[in-house]
């Protein structure tokens, strides 16, 4: 007996949404397809979401709390203190303002993250890979124990997970000399990134960083593949170039100020001995 096809996804066209809904019925796509979606997306949901304030902020997640600074106002200055990156920081000091101080309220927007990285990571997979890739990549991520456990956490993990993804993904859509999935078969090659397209995969590195200093090894893999493996057009190695340095630069403010509120009175990077009184 034949296996059941696997659902289609393919973009809506059309100036009226009526069009552009019978025009994907013509290529095959059915509502059974978008309700098979909308049901994995409510397992990803469900797993994330059950026990999400069942128990009490452990250590790493005081932390994150106290780095927030719950109690009052958040200078500036401290932002860029924050060596495991202020964005997590910066955005729980606003939620906590609207949604309270509890355990499910603090790790409330890991878990909003955690599902935006899935609903990314299946775009892409869809989108670069054709949709059997993406039915696969979407479950597997839907159930991933650690997926689940950063989403349940007061961290910045899943903040990280979801700009690794559209840096991926826009990584990909840079260096691609073919047109992605659903394409026609023997046609052009695609065209030339335009200058969003730059801007958006600079934008996610940036946010990736200011999430969690972790996004330096994802860039690595992705210095590796420009050099070694990928074959971009002319001219876009170099356009990832000047990115990634304009990436540096942005960063070069959160960096100095941290080596000089933190690394320096600390003396962690000193020669000297530390006097007998300070030890």
């Amino acid at each position: 007996m034949n296996a059941p096809p696997t659902p289609d996804f393919r973009p809506l066209r059309g100036g009226r949404s009526g069009a552009g809904f019978s025009d994907a019925r013509a290529r095959g796509v059915g509502r059974g397809a978008w309700a098979a979606l909308l049901g994995l997306f409510v397992i990803a949901v469900a797993l994330r979401a059950i026990g999400l304030g069942q128990q009490s902020l452990w250590i790493d997640e005081a932390f994150s709390y106290e780095y927030a600074k719950p109690d009052g106002p958040l200078p500036f200055a401290d932002v860029f203190d924050n060596l495991h990156g202020p964005l997590h920081a910066l955005l729980l000091h606003l939620w906590m303002k609207l949604a309270g101080h509890g355990e499910a309220a603090v790790r409330l927007p890991s878990l909003i993250a955690s599902l935006l990285a899935w609903a990314a990571f299946w775009l892409y997979a869809r989108r670069a890979w054709g949709a059997r890739v993406a039915w696969t990549a979407g479950a597997l991520l839907a159930v991933a124990p650690f997926h689940i456990w950063y989403a349940q956490e007061c961290r910045n993990y899943s903040l990280l997970i979801l700009f690794a993804v559209l840096a991926e993904w826009a990584f990909h859509r840079l260096t691609a000399r073919r047109p992605e999935a659903g394409a026609p078969a023997g046609g052009p090659a695609a065209p030339p990134p335009p200058a969003r397209a730059y801007a958006g995969y600079g934008l996610a590195l940036l946010a990736g960083f200011l999430s969690n200093l972790s996004m330096a090894f994802f860039l690595l893999q992705h210095a590796v593949r420009l050099f070694l493996t990928a074959r971009p057009a002319g001219g876009v190695r170099r356009r990832i170039l000047w990115t990634w340095a304009l990436v540096a630069l942005c960063l070069l403010p959160w960096a100095i100020s941290f080596y000089e509120h933190q690394v320096r009175p600390s003396r962690l990077l000193s020669t000297e001995a530390v006097p007998e009184e300070e030890r």
